[in-house]
């Protein structure tokens, strides 16, 4: 009891500290900007040795990240800090883009695209959406109607890669791309949690139509490929794929199925024997 509450204590003062300090972020991604891909990835190296000096000779920039506001007013909750929760509130409404979507502050490569800074991005929206959510659910701050307004943008703005009577995909941007399975389990997430939250049965119905088409593309090993029936599979996506299913396993049995298939791949692939994660 005790360490927990000492945890608790640590993870508030940083998550307040980093709220109030967000003038001294450093990401990694920051050096998105660099077009030249070796260069772009030999400066990300950098980053994890000089940050400051990288910033001070003006070699990256500091950059604002949603998804980072968003996953620290989850934090902010966790620790019941509602007046830290409600400044990553009002920064992330104040930074919406006009139809309530969030994007990164950068321009992003991603293969041989290039997504210009604010281009609504899939991940980042939905990772908002949880953080949304969870605040309303707690305190009523955000309201129902802009919760339903997030999720018909979230499926009205992004590409419909597949979309043929029952089957829905999504492509990770509003431009055509292939289907990334991570990124529509979590906008099936987003769009379930909003649905079951304001009682819209549209959203619920199309979070349902994007999450089965998904799950049939998937190995019934349990690995989460990158991209709909090929591409790598890594811990990373993976794990936050499962803490996606998790939200909508009650969803349907087949959910509840895939999402203990999905864990069980996890802890068989990627938990060593000290129960460390391998990357």
């Amino acid at each position: 009891m005790l360490v927990d509450s000492a945890s608790k204590i640590d993870k508030a003062t940083l998550t307040r500290w980093l709220l109030q300090n967000s003038d001294q972020w450093i990401d990694l991604y920051d050096t998105e900007y660099i077009d030249n891909r070796l260069l772009r990835r030999g400066t990300k190296g950098l980053l994890y040795f000089w940050p400051e000096l990288l910033v001070r000779l003006r070699v990256t920039q500091r950059n604002l990240w949603p998804e980072v506001m968003a996953l620290l007013g989850l934090s902010a909750l966790e620790c019941n800090d509602l007046e830290m929760a409600m400044l990553a509130f009002n920064w992330l409404m104040e930074n919406a883009g006009d139809d309530y979507y969030w994007g990164l502050p950068i321009k992003w490569h991603s293969a041989e695209n290039v997504f210009p800074p604010g281009t609504m991005m899939s991940t980042t929206t939905a990772e908002v959406v949880w953080f949304l959510l969870e605040l309303d659910r707690r305190y009523q701050c955000v309201g129902h109607e802009d919760l339903e307004r997030i999720g018909f943008t979230l499926a009205s703005n992004l590409h419909r890669a597949i979309d043929d009577g029952d089957r829905l995909q999504f492509a990770y941007t509003p431009y055509p791309g292939t289907p990334v399975n991570n990124s529509n389990i979590l906008v099936a997430s987003a769009l379930w949690g909003i649905g079951c939250h304001t009682r819209t049965a549209d959203l619920m119905t199309m979070a349902k139509r994007t999450l089965l088409t998904c799950l049939e593309g998937l190995d019934p090993s349990g690995g989460i490929t990158y991209c709909r029936g090929y591409g790598i599979i890594d811990s990373y996506h993976q794990l936050f794929s499962i803490r996606a299913l998790y939200t909508m396993k009650d969803m349907d049995p087949i959910v509840h199925k895939w999402f203990e298939r999905t864990l069980d791949y996890f802890e068989r692939t990627f938990i060593d024997s000290h129960g460390g994660v391998l990357v």
